[in-house]
């Protein structure tokens, strides 16, 4: 058998190389070459710090799953060019390699003109990293993650057609999900090339019933100018909540997030209640303290409510959201009244009217503990029974609560956000350890059985 790869020339296009090869008795590549060192040197994507430190990754990834081989088989020939330089040649000067009797495309510019035309009337086969029709054009894997969809992180095996990604599909190639975002999409990739090869050696690759894409389902069509790259931050959170009047800052509470069964609800950050007061050093709150003033002031908020929410990242306080208004899930309404007796609402309200807001509200009556804990769903299934609400609501330390329960026959998922929390529990007790000891222990007696 005679084959042919279109592909480019990181270390996973040469091993897809060298692995068909194995199968073929004749194997002849086309290799559309950049540079090996993207986010260091400019090509196809622009050289930063950020992509420097993107790419770091994708290496890393690709080294753990790939040899950084070169091409090996005796039965190689091999044509190199340079991206983009696929769709100047003419079919004569490609004659050699388009007399093979499977064509694959993996990682190469946008074939056009009449190379396309023959390669869609040869049956060429295409690996689209991402899952068709929901994800297609560039970096789909990466959207899919970004946008919650873990389990859309795949390939797609597909027939070549002249628009992009949106030939027949033949079959979707994942793999085991790992936590480390790189190596997952780097796995999948490898995915894809393993049940390739299975199925061109066992002529397999031509039995499948091919599926048209059905373009109502399309979730997104990346283009290269979409990508969005984020620094991921690590550490300890803190909401704060301030008041603003006559371009003056009053933050008057200040409470640890807690994440405490973060890894339960990955990929997703999803925050399960506070911890007051907060654990970090004086130093550091008023490190904060100071950094959400400057924060304030940079957005120019002059008037009214301030929410924060703020990640220690490397022993520095940073900013991941600065809102110009109260909090939500009952802080600055609900746990910080509980704990000091602090009152925001009455001054935001005089402020609204036009009155002179009563500020004193805003200083500390009282030097409670105090401990917020949501219910949040973390299984799947069909809702039987729900037990214990009541005798939650009564336990000790209890101050507030409020449920918005699923009825009995709802279906329910694993949580993805924290607006699908089913309720919440606010303790206060003398010291913090204690609150936090009886709100979880109130939080724990709620069960929802699932079927």
């Amino acid at each position: 058998m005679k084959l042919t790869v279109f592909t480019s020339n990181q270390p996973r296009h040469t091993y897809l190389v060298n692995l068909l090869s194995e199968i073929a008795s004749e194997t002849y590549v086309i290799q559309e070459c950049g540079t090996i060192f993207p986010g260091l040197v400019p090509d196809y994507y622009p050289a930063s710090d950020t992509m420097k430190l993107y790419f770091a990754q994708v290496r890393e990834a690709q080294s753990k799953l790939f040899e950084d081989c070169s091409v090996k088989g005796g039965n190689i020939k091999t044509r190199p060019m340079l991206m983009g330089d696929l769709n100047k040649c003419s079919l004569d000067q490609l004659s050699d390699c388009l007399k093979s009797d499977v064509y694959i495309i993996f990682g190469t510019s946008f074939i056009k003109s009449k190379l396309i035309d023959f390669l869609v009337e040869h049956k060429a086969i295409n690996i689209h990293m991402g899952i068709s029709p929901y994800y297609r054009g560039n970096d789909c894997n990466f959207w899919a993650l970004y946008d919650g969809n873990p389990h859309l992180v795949g390939a797609t095996i597909h027939y070549i057609s002249k628009g992009l990604d949106s030939g027949p599909m033949l079959y979707h190639a994942v793999s085991e999900h790992v936590d480390d975002p790189f190596v997952y999409t780097m796995s999948s990739v490898k995915s894809a090339f393993l049940s390739l090869k299975k199925y061109i050696q066992t002529n397999a690759i031509y039995n499948f019933e091919s599926e048209q894409q059905d373009r109502s389902k399309e979730i997104r069509y990346s283009k290269k100018d979409q990508v969005l790259l984020e620094e991921l931050l690590c550490g300890d959170e803190v909401s704060t909540e301030s008041v603003v009047y006559k371009n003056k800052v009053y933050t008057f509470a200040l409470a640890d997030r807690n994440y405490v069964n973060s890894n339960e609800f990955k990929p997703y950050f999803i925050e399960n209640g506070i911890n007051y007061p907060s654990k970090l050093s004086s130093k550091m709150q008023n490190d904060i303290y100071n950094l959400v003033e400057r924060t304030i002031k940079a957005l120019d908020i002059r008037f009214g409510a301030a929410k924060g929410d703020i990640i220690i990242d490397n022993g520095s306080p940073k900013v991941i959201e600065m809102a110009a208004r109260t909090s939500g899930g009952w802080f600055g309404a609900g746990s910080i009244p509980a704990a000091t007796g602090c009152n925001m609402i009455v001054p935001l309200l005089q402020m609204a009217v036009g009155d002179a807001p009563n500020l004193d509200l805003l200083k500390p009556t009282r030097h409670l503990g105090c401990a917020q804990r949501y219910l949040i769903p973390s299984s799947e299934g069909v809702v039987s029974e729900i037990n214990g609400v009541e005798d939650a609501q009564k336990s000790s330390g209890v101050v507030m609560s409020e449920f918005f329960l699923p009825e009995v026959g709802t279906t329910i998922s694993p949580a993805k956000n924290h607006a699908e929390r089913f309720g919440h529990i606010i303790c206060t007790a003398e010291t913090r350890s204690m609150a936090i000891d009886y709100c979880e222990s109130a939080i724990s007696k709620i069960s929802i059985k699932l079927s």
